[in-house]
């Protein structure tokens, strides 16, 4: 957690060093816009770990705020395939970072985990104002960039409740959700093949069901170009269908993360209008409408 309390101070200093610089800015968003930002994770190693690791990630940014697809630090990734008034259906999902086996007490003599991202159809519901109200169906995809296959499938529902302030432009989040897993998947994370047992570790087949229960709360901030977020969140496997697994070591784990971005450079044109936007399905079923009249 210290890289994440040096990357907060950070933002405190760069607030209090530049406020008047920022506050000239233009706060209208911009259709695109490019910078630099730097993130820090503290994250468990896989699902019910009680080992966890620290990640500070430079890197440069690119935002887009389009008609059918959104990605910025405030709304998140967003590509529409369908939208209604209040409803609609995207591509969502979720994913696991890999891992090395020798790092983790509970996995050593295990194969390394590979990389992991679940990609699928969110459908999203926005009729209540300030929350959403989401399921999701994700195909888990998982490579070491030797190989890569599919790897089962992660079931998701979600509740989100979003708040505004007017004080720096902030946001806040919180989501509770709840994951299952099918058997292929949690054998990720989970399974103890024969050959791989000890006399710690035992030999377990996994199956279907629960894999965990989580509770999240964002803050996003702006001020002119700069942007940042800091957050953390509660996983909870006491209730997960393979709690008996050797593997399984944690009921309870609390991850966090930081970030902060500043824009470089934009587009003149401005942002598509969240009231405007559509999906990639509308959008063809309106061409077509059009091309028959």
């Amino acid at each position: 957690m210290h890289f994440i309390r040096a990357l907060i101070a950070s933002f405190i200093f760069a607030l209090i060093t530049f406020p008047d610089a920022y506050a000239q800015e233009d706060s209208s968003e911009a259709y695109w816009d490019y910078g630099f930002g730097v993130g820090a994770v503290h994250y468990e190693h896989y699902p019910a770990s009680d080992q966890f690791s620290d990640l500070v990630l430079p890197a440069p940014t690119f935002q887009y705020r389009g008609k059918i697809l959104r990605a910025d630090d405030r709304e998140g990734a967003h590509l529409y395939l369908l939208k209604a008034k209040d409803l609609t259906l995207e591509m969502s999902g979720v994913g696991y970072p890999a891992l090395d086996s020798a790092n983790n007490e509970a996995r050593r003599g295990m194969d390394n985990l590979p990389w992991m991202l679940a990609l699928g159809p969110q459908l999203v519901s926005r009729h209540i104002p300030y929350i959403e109200l989401s399921l999701g169906a994700y195909q888990a995809i998982t490579t070491d960039f030797d190989m890569t296959r599919f790897n089962g499938g992660i079931f998701e529902v979600q509740a989100q409740y979003t708040h505004d302030y007017e004080w720096m432009e902030s946001q806040g989040k919180l989501s509770a959700s709840v994951k299952w897993g099918t058997a292929e998947l949690q054998e990720l994370y989970y399974g103890v093949p024969a050959d791989k047992a000890t006399a710690e570790r035992a030999a377990y087949i996994t199956k279907d069901g629960l894999l965990s229960q989580d509770l999240t709360y964002s803050h996003n901030f702006k001020s002119g170009r700069l942007s940042w977020v800091v957050g953390a969140s509660v996983g909870f496997y006491g209730q997960a269908a393979n709690s008996d697994s050797p593997l399984h070591k944690s009921d309870m784990n609390v991850t966090g993360f930081a970030g902060m971005n500043y824009v470089l450079g934009e587009s003149k044109k401005p942002a598509v209008p969240q009231e405007d936007t559509s999906g990639l399905i509308n959008r063809i079923k309106q061409r077509r409408d059009l091309r028959e009249y």
